[in-house]
């Protein structure tokens, strides 16, 4: 029964259920037409309320008013009662999480070193990524310190190497491949590239969004940028979308921002949008053929250029992004209170949510394999 699997067979409550649903007492019952269903189903409901999270007790109140459907009564506690067992099996999870955390990293480093001990992989890839990275970031050190002052202050540090590589392969415009990937990260090559492929389409929502609002007053306007983030992030979902298509749906969405605009209120209101009167605003004209036309290709000119990862704005919103998610891999705290001044406010909660998918690999990745990253590192100091 599913009230005697979410509890221990031996508790006291275990032993009242048995008593009171015992199957054969209730065949009895019916048979000479003396089962009370409505008694059977008020108790049932006052367990399961001693049962179930807090959250689950209005719910399962409102199954007790449907006293003249015992049907639909009895179809509505076994959902809840599916409800429950999974309320139930979440919470042993994440009861559980600490130690299966403890136990997969042990796995998985043990595992490793059976691989590297018979020879079946090696760490070449990861021993070439990681020095690379840190000869870039020392000579960058270097550069900010011509004097070679010696002072902790100015090392570069380990961890700081780890989460820059880590990151570029992230940002890499190359897709990450398993024969190519660093060796440590084989098994998460799939992800990685998943982690890829978000960081592009952020970046070029926010390089258009950002285009769009210098170039047309329109998109100015928080909500007239939110649709067109909206589209945008669908668009760049699908595996088929061409230029010509992503500049007709950019150029839809920018006419209907125009004709919204053209009925917007000709004196906007301070004091209450409740009193807001709209018209039509005269000093708004609709756009000409011709310059449709124009307006047209220069949007297309400017997703074109966008879509390249060369394209100067793409690389420095990618940058800024990038470093938004190392300082929440550096301090484990997403912040967005300056992403107004990066140009990525308008992605903040895509990019929180990709952050911290990101943050979770890159904090278990070093656990499982720091031991191996600092060996490789010493090395080449």
């Amino acid at each position: 029964m599913n009230l005697l699997a979410m509890i221990d067979e031996k508790s006291k409550i275990a032993t009242e259920i048995e008593e009171r649903l015992d199957v054969e007492l209730i065949e009895q019952q019916l048979q000479h037409k003396a089962f009370d269903v409505s008694n059977c189903v008020s108790w049932i409901l006052s367990k399961m309320l001693q049962l179930c999270a807090p959250f689950r007790d209005a719910s399962i109140r409102e199954i007790g008013h449907l006293t003249e459907d015992p049907v639909a009564q009895f179809e509505r506690i076994m959902e809840m009662l599916d409800h429950m067992k999974l309320d139930l099996a979440n919470f042993r999870l994440q009861s559980l999480k600490p130690v299966l955390k403890e136990q997969a990293v042990e796995y998985e480093q043990r595992k490793f070193r059976e691989l590297l001990e018979s020879k079946q992989i090696s760490l070449d890839n990861t021993t070439k990524w990681l020095k690379e990275k840190a000869m870039e970031m020392e000579k960058v050190a270097a550069q900010r310190n011509p004097e070679n002052i010696q002072i902790p202050e100015n090392r570069v540090k380990f961890e700081d190497i780890f989460y820059d590589a880590y990151l570029s392969l992230i940002g890499s415009a190359e897709p990450i491949h398993p024969s190519t990937c660093p060796e440590t990260f084989m098994l998460d090559a799939q992800r990685i590239f998943g982690f890829q492929n978000q960081v592009q389409q952020l970046t070029i929502v926010s390089a258009l969004l950002m285009l769009m609002k210098n170039a047309i007053p329109e998109m100015r306007d928080d909500h007239n940028a939110k649709k067109l983030k909206d589209t945008l992030l669908v668009l760049l979902k699908e595996k088929d979308i061409t230029l010509d298509h992503l500049t007709t749906q950019l150029i839809s969405v920018l006419q209907k921002s125009r004709e919204g605009s053209m009925n917007s209120p000709t004196s906007p209101s301070t004091s209450s949008s409740l009193n807001t009167t709209f018209s039509f605003n005269p000093h708004r004209k609709p756009l000409t053929s011709e310059e449709l036309e124009q307006q047209g290709n220069m949007i297309k000119a400017m997703v074109s250029k966008t879509l390249s990862s060369k394209d100067p704005v793409y690389q420095l919103l990618q940058r800024r992004l990038l470093a938004t998610i190392k300082q929440h891999l550096v301090t484990g705290t997403f912040r967005k209170d300056n992403l107004n001044s990066t140009g990525l406010h308008h992605v903040a909660n895509e990019l929180e949510g990709l952050s911290v998918k990101i943050c979770l690999l890159g904090v278990h990745n070093k656990k499982v394999y720091g031991e191996w990253y600092d060996g490789v590192l010493r090395n080449n100091h």
